[in-house]
């Protein structure tokens, strides 16, 4: 084996665990966080149906066995985050309206379900093999070349429905980044794998892989953007709200303010009130005794009594000692 060959086998298993493996962190981030929000299922159906055609053009190419392994392993994975995203869609929507769980939103049933649909895709690239290898022995190149092109015209179109998901709810908090950034690193290492192989360079796989790559590159870009005009719009909203705050709070303190200077006003004015409507009773208690003919008398007997000629004799003779 010459060191092309074996740079060439090492790529390729370089390739094998980051582009087989790439969809296991968005399984496991479904897991974690039960948020599917930004992930497409379309997408995700189509990438499990692109590996059995993808296999089969393989195995019929005779490629290295990491890329055999390779795609088997991502439509898997992509099998897999397919039946949790509708197993995690069908649960919300049932505890939303409050409805018990039935059907794919039940975990029996969706296992059932991951199953039904791996034997399926196991059962369509034995066909698709096999009506490869046919139309290659009786002449049909057409169905050749449809297999060759079939598998990145899927990943092509997979893409659309994510973009599509993406820039229509303006959420990715469902995608995972180290996913994407592996997808990416697998497909360049794939094409490496591919260029170091003897010649004539496979250009019909290689399309596979250098769309996957170009594809979760602008993926990444609009997850950026998402998260910074979604940042972006945050703190506007912030600012807005500590504005409207303290606006408010400068006008309850003004009105605070306005309602204590009434208060103090309001007091000041019934004291004064208080204050009039004493003196007022006072003069009229002084009128009232200045009319009383008993009071005038009295003191007129008081001032009698108080005059010694007036008194009796004894009485008189006392005051006069």
């Amino acid at each position: 084996m010459t060191a092309r060959e074996i740079l060439a086998s090492v790529f390729g298993y370089v390739a094998l665990l980051l582009w087989s493996f790439q969809l296991l962190p968005q399984a496991i981030k479904f897991y974690r966080t039960k948020t599917i929000d930004g992930l497409s299922g379309p997408m995700l159906a189509l990438w499990a149906i692109w590996s059995p055609f993808f296999s089969a053009y393989a195995i019929y190419s005779d490629l290295a066995i990491p890329l055999l392994i390779q795609p088997n392993l991502f439509g898997f994975f992509a099998t897999v985050c397919f039946v949790q995203l509708n197993y995690y869609a069908t649960r919300a929507k049932q505890v939303a309206e409050g409805k018990p769980r039935t059907g794919v939103g039940r975990p029996v049933i969706a296992v059932m379900l991951l199953v039904v649909l791996l034997i399926g895709l196991g059962g369509l690239e034995a066909g698709l093999y096999f009506a490869t290898e046919k139309a290659s022995h009786t002449g049909t190149q057409g169905f050749v070349t449809f297999m060759g092109i079939a598998p990145t015209l899927l990943i092509l179109i997979g893409f659309f429905p994510l973009y599509h998901e993406m820039i229509t709810t303006q959420s990715v908090d469902g995608i995972s980044v180290p996913f994407i950034c592996m997808d990416i690193a697998g497909g360049v290492f794939s094409v490496l794998a591919l260029g170091l192989r003897p010649p004539p360079f496979d250009g019909l796989n290689a399309g596979s892989y250098i769309a996957v790559a170009a594809l979760d590159c602008g993926v990444l870009v609009l997850i950026w953007f998402i998260r910074w005009r979604a940042g972006k719009h945050g703190l506007h909203a912030s600012a807005d709200a500590d504005a409207e705050v303290g606006a408010a709070a400068v006008q309850e303190e003004g009105q605070v303010d306005a309602g204590q200077t009434a208060t103090r006003a309001n007091v000041k004015g019934d004291a004064r009130d208080r204050e009039v409507e004493l003196h007022a009773v006072a003069l009229g208690r002084e009128s009232k005794s200045d009319d009383d003919p008993s009071r005038r008398d009295q003191e007129g007997n008081d001032g009698q009594s108080r005059d010694p000629g007036t008194l009796p004799p004894t009485a008189a003779a006392a005051a006069a000692v």
